[in-house]
């Protein structure tokens, strides 16, 4: 048989005048295609497809795989720090920073962000027409529930403390053996920034719930439950790193395989984002624990006999510049503070 015979498409155009015009292109491109698969051996084509479709869904369920592991089991994926330390004392550290991600930096941002939306300033909403024959109660056109309020003041406080853990991390990417000490000291800010201020504790324990709305008592529940949880997980890995305090005698902390492990997590979150050791990372670092340590110092010696453990008690005016209470009370977001003795 001629190839011209084979493949002409005209015999085919004659049988189909009636269909449109418009579709004579796509049905002989068809009718082609179907000819030459068909001219084609039976076995291979058959064999051909079976490969096709087998290495398609091996590589992408591989890569599925692999970005499930990188997701919630690095310590699969990336290689040891030091080839002789032990599976169970890395599986223990991983663990440790995924808790740590979850409850000491993720359900903490969701609740400040719930927290200042729900303190959006009253005098950003649009007013409404009232009657002046009718007495209106102020009181009640205050929208901002009130728990939100005392919420955003223990997340901004937790804040600031927890900053702690993140110059825990800047020092474990720069290896340095201090790291080891200022993380079980993180940890500890967490648990006392979370039960530290008395006032404001006694507010969200107050049992209450006619005088709050359905959005207030939603996120003092939820703020309660992620309390007892993370003071929980912050209690735990203080107990954990414990024995591992020997480590700031280590010369090198990649070179013990005891200490190797606590520095795998961090230094894989830092390239995610990449980040390295650098002399300017060891600056910035150093420069975090000063302020800190300067802050801590400064509220002991100085805030603590005066305002003991009151969140609401009013501090000098200089510290409200920059500090964050300072700054959500210029936006309207937090009421004055107590003037009372």
């Amino acid at each position: 048989m001629r190839p011209t015979a084979f493949l002409s498409p005209l015999p085919l155009l004659q049988q189909q005048s009636s269909v449109s015009p418009f579709s004579h292109h796509s049905t002989v491109l068809s009718l082609i295609n179907d000819r030459i698969v068909t001219a084609l051996p039976t076995t291979t084509n058959t064999a051909f497809a079976e490969a096709l479709t087998t290495t398609t869904t091996t590589t992408i369920a591989n890569t599925n795989n692999d970005a499930w592991n990188i997701l919630w089991s690095p310590e699969t994926v990336v290689a040891p720090l030091n080839a002789a330390s032990e599976s169970w004392v890395r599986s223990l550290v991983w663990l440790d920073f995924k808790v740590a991600v979850a409850f000491f930096v993720v359900a903490p941002l969701i609740l400040l962000a719930w927290a200042v939306v729900a303190r959006i300033p009253p005098n950003n909403e649009p007013q409404k027409s009232v009657d002046s024959n009718v007495r209106v109660d102020v009181t009640s056109l205050v929208v901002s529930p009130p728990m939100a309020e005392t919420i955003l003041r223990y997340m901004t406080s937790y804040w600031q403390a927890s900053s702690l853990l993140l110059l825990t991390l800047t020092l474990d990417i720069q290896e340095e053996t201090v790291c080891v000490v200022v993380g079980l000291l993180a940890q500890l800010m967490i648990v006392v920034s979370l039960w530290w201020w008395e006032d404001l504790n006694a507010e969200l324990l107050l049992d209450d719930s006619t005088s709050h709305s359905n959005n207030d008592t939603s996120i003092t529940n939820v703020f309660l439950a992620w309390r007892n949880v993370a003071t929980l997980a912050a209690c735990t890995g203080v107990i954990i790193q414990v024995p591992f305090q020997t480590c700031i005698g280590a010369s090198s902390l990649v070179e013990s395989s005891w200490c190797a492990p606590w520095l795998e997590p961090p230094k894989f979150a830092a390239g995610l984002v990449g980040i390295e050791a650098s002399p300017a990372l060891e600056l910035l670092t150093l420069g975090g624990c000063a302020l800190y340590g300067i802050v801590l110092i400064y509220y002991v010696v100085v805030l603590l006999p005066s305002v003991g453990r009151s969140g609401r008690a009013a501090r000098p005016e200089a510290m409200n510049v920059a500090t964050p209470i300072g700054i959500w009370q210029r936006m309207g977001f937090l009421e004055d503070q107590d003037t009372k003795e």
